[in-house]
């Protein structure tokens, strides 16, 4: 009799290769390690790049007092994000101080009118009206094209200056 060719092996199959071992923790310990440490000494690196995006973030939100900039309400501080005018890949403006908003999160994303909603035009008409700086730049630089080499290093140690110096004018 010949065996039909959707009949199933009768041998079981071998799962080990499926399964893998999962990394010993001390040795992911000293893989992340040597990755940071790489990226640490190369300043066009994401490590440099995301610790001056955060930076900038926490100093456009202090810079707005607990205010959302789009409405004028006050809020908490975990209620606010700091919203890119033009888009975090022109690198030139990723980080620059007056390309930057602090607005509710409700505001920032979820809301129709809101720059990244469905309605995203209502905001920068807002932003010609309340913001005509802002806007002209916008509307010039939106096209850019997107991802030139930037030293991310000089960019984080730049606003870590006008960090140190926000505080030290309060104290």
């Amino acid at each position: 009799m010949k065996r039909s060719p959707l009949k199933r092996s009768t041998k079981p199959i071998r799962r080990s290769w499926i399964k893998r071992k999962p990394v010993d923790p001390e040795r992911r310990k000293t893989l992340d390690k040597a990755k940071r440490i790489h990226q640490k000494d190369n300043p066009f690196s994401a490590y440099w790049r995301d610790k001056a995006t955060d930076l900038w973030s926490k100093i456009i939100r202090i810079r707005a007092n607990g205010r959302c900039e789009y409405t004028g309400k006050p809020c908490e501080m975990g209620e606010l994000n700091a919203h890119h005018i033009l888009q975090r890949g022109i690198h030139e403006f990723r980080c620059d101080l007056s390309m930057g908003m602090a607005i509710k999160t409700w505001y920032h994303t979820f809301d129709k009118s809101s720059p990244h909603g469905s309605q995203s035009i209502l905001f920068y008409q807002w932003l010609e009206r309340y913001h005509p700086e802002k806007y002209k730049i916008w509307m010039e630089h939106k096209n850019d094209p997107l991802h030139k080499r930037w030293n991310w290093k000089e960019e984080h140690d730049r606003l870590n200056e006008i960090f140190k110096s926000m505080f030290r004018q309060k104290g």
